[in-house]
């Protein structure tokens, strides 16, 4: 009975929030510059130096559609805003401006692209998948050298379905956002 209870009480602490776990992997990884670790939780960085930290919150998930389908039709309509653009007026600064909206939407497809490679399992083009995304925030007081600060890291989980087959990789949380708060 008493393992029945332990294994209990085990499964409810992981299932209860586990990105706090990616969290403390994360931060970890920072302190002991294990860079290997960080690839495979992270698509940022913290900032500086961290000793010690602690989590203060934990924001309840937000479910999102995934969004790689919508910023691909997104620069692809830029895309084609531009190409017309040019061939109509010819006029530099249209194009320019077009083409910086181009650029930013090809990096905002490339981090997504990449956040869900990290947080699933799989072989097949990410483009392949449909699903939804857990984005969740949680905020952190690190101790480094120079004082305390806190951050907050959002953090997310692609669940996945791929699109031909239906097959469901699984996925963890991992850091795709820091941003510096006061303390």
């Amino acid at each position: 009975m008493k393992k029945i209870l332990v294994a209990c009480g085990s499964l409810l602490l992981c299932c209860r929030s586990p990105q706090p776990d990616s969290v403390e992997v994360f931060l970890t990884a920072t302190k002991n510059r294990d860079l290997a670790t960080l690839a495979r939780v992270s698509v940022v960085g913290l900032p500086g130096e961290v000793l010690a930290w602690q989590v203060l919150q934990t924001t309840t998930s937000q479910v999102e559609t995934f969004p790689v389908e919508n910023i691909q039709r997104r620069l692809n309509a830029a895309r084609a805003a531009r190409d017309a653009q040019l061939k109509v007026t010819g006029a530099v600064e249209d194009v320019e401006r077009i083409q910086f909206r181009v650029e930013r939407l090809r990096g905002e497809l490339e981090r997504e692209r990449e956040a869900a490679r990290k947080s699933v399992a799989t072989w097949s083009p990410i483009d392949e998948f449909d699903g939804e995304v857990d984005v969740r925030d949680v905020t952190v007081k690190v101790r480094s050298r120079d004082g305390e600060r806190t951050y907050s890291l959002t953090l997310k989980r692609y669940r996945l379905v791929h699109s031909e087959n239906g097959a469901r990789p699984p996925s963890r949380w991992i850091v795709t956002a820091v941003q510096a708060g006061d303390l």
